[in-house]
């Protein structure tokens, strides 16, 4: 964004020069594709902060970041610096070129980051003049970068150190983080999958049953709105992942159980029951005699359920956010007496589906899968763990009354 750097005053009289410096790009040197930049399309429902870069640093504790600026004029003598609380500590700096090529920054894990924990919020990146050659830039000197787009947000990096990577590894790829109920259970298999990329990781009778390749591009596929960390896959300059998994779960037991018994799929049953038996259903069978069986809806289709897209789904926290299409519910009542009946089975079929990633500001252990599809980036320090894919489920599930 534009800010104001005083230039030397003039060796014959005294004199301020003003010139605007431009903030273009702050990106990962081995993932380019994972910036911090003006403008943005994702709209996930819960986002981690637009202004802040997140990278991991290597096995051996470093981080590799680039810098673009605009500057007109451009001049000899600026300097960049990425600080922590304000202009207080200096985490690197170095000269900004005066022909206006990238700035490569090099960043580790400090002793001061390893004691003082808001090393969580980012680090700010500032750009100036040291007007008094003390070796850095005081606040009348320099000032922090801000994104115009971003309602002038402060340009952080936030950097995840290889200490804090190798324990949300350790957690992650022992799989059991979710404990051993049904949903839960769910969760850690499809965990199992973004841990490997592999589909055979799961249990078998959790293994999706259809696998495919799929490009896909993190600025304009369908669900790339959902992306949260442009990592997790090899994307190329343009944002496009050539050979992206897309796994399809079709009338999986195990994976259809989980989903159906979600809720928020069961909720809606019970209330659509509830609608259907004043309207319809007690009205079809009031002349019936008691014993009567009858299907509803008739003709073999079901009724429609109200389960669209965007909507947030705790599948036992396998799934955050999924995309609803084609749910329908169909009842068989038994009728009792009168103005008394019996839901004997209740079907359900429908499909959800998701892009499977994670978000750093999630609970645990969400931000430490997180961690491990930043560090994946594209393919970043020979690191495969933490790969992004495509989850379909057709779900085809049956209970005895009604759900519970």
């Amino acid at each position: 964004a534009n800010g104001a750097i005083f230039l030397r005053p003039a060796e014959v009289g005294v004199r301020v020069r003003l010139f605007p410096v431009e903030f273009k790009k702050l990106y990962e040197r081995d993932n380019p594709i994972n910036f911090v930049h003006d403008t943005t399309n994702k709209t996930e429902l819960d986002p981690a902060p637009k202004n802040v870069l997140y990278v991991v640093e290597n096995s051996q504790g470093k981080a590799n970041i680039v810098l673009e600026l605009e500057q007109q004029p451009q001049i000899e003598g600026l300097k960049w610096e990425v600080v922590r609380n304000g202009f207080n500590r200096i985490v690197a700096q170095g000269e900004i070129p005066s022909n206006g090529s990238p700035i490569e920054m090099e960043l580790e894990e400090t002793v001061f980051a390893l004691t003082e924990p808001d090393a969580d919020d980012g680090w700010e990146v500032h750009v100036g003049y040291d007007t008094n050659d003390d070796g850095g830039l005081d606040q009348a000197e320099g000032f922090p970068l801000t994104i115009t787009g971003l309602a002038r947000e402060k340009v952080k990096v936030h950097l995840i150190a290889n200490r804090r990577y190798l324990e949300a590894d350790t957690m992650i790829s022992t799989g059991t983080v979710f404990g051993g109920l049904i949903g839960q259970k769910f969760a850690t298999e499809l965990l199992k999958i973004f841990y490997t990329g592999n589909e055979n990781a799961p249990d078998l009778e959790w293994r999706p049953n259809s696998t495919t390749t799929i490009s896909f591009n993190c600025f304009a596929s369908n669900f790339s709105e959902w992306l949260t960390h442009n990592s997790g896959e090899a994307f190329n300059a343009t944002g496009t992942a050539s050979q992206l998994k897309h796994f399809v779960w079709n009338n999986v037991p195990k994976t259809s159980e989980a989903i159906a018994r979600d809720t928020l799929v069961t909720d809606i049953i019970n209330a659509v029951y509830l609608q259907k038996l004043g309207q319809e259903i007690s009205p079809a069978m009031a002349a019936d005699p008691a014993g009567t069986v009858r299907e509803f809806p008739g003709g073999g289709s079901g009724y429609q359920l109200p389960l669209t897209e965007h909507l947030t789904v705790e599948t036992f926290n396998a799934i955050g956010l999924g995309r609803f299409s084609g749910w329908t519910v169909s009842f068989a009542v038994k009728k009792i007496g009168p103005l008394e009946y019996e839901v004997l089975e209740t079907a359900v079929i429908g499909t959800l589906e998701d892009l499977y990633d994670f978000n750093i500001t999630s609970p645990m252990p969400g931000a430490q899968a997180a961690m491990l599809q930043i560090g994946h980036g594209n393919g970043s320090y020979g690191r495969t763990t933490g790969v992004i894919y495509r989850d379909t489920f057709n779900i085809e599930y049956t209970w005895e009354g009604l759900p519970q």
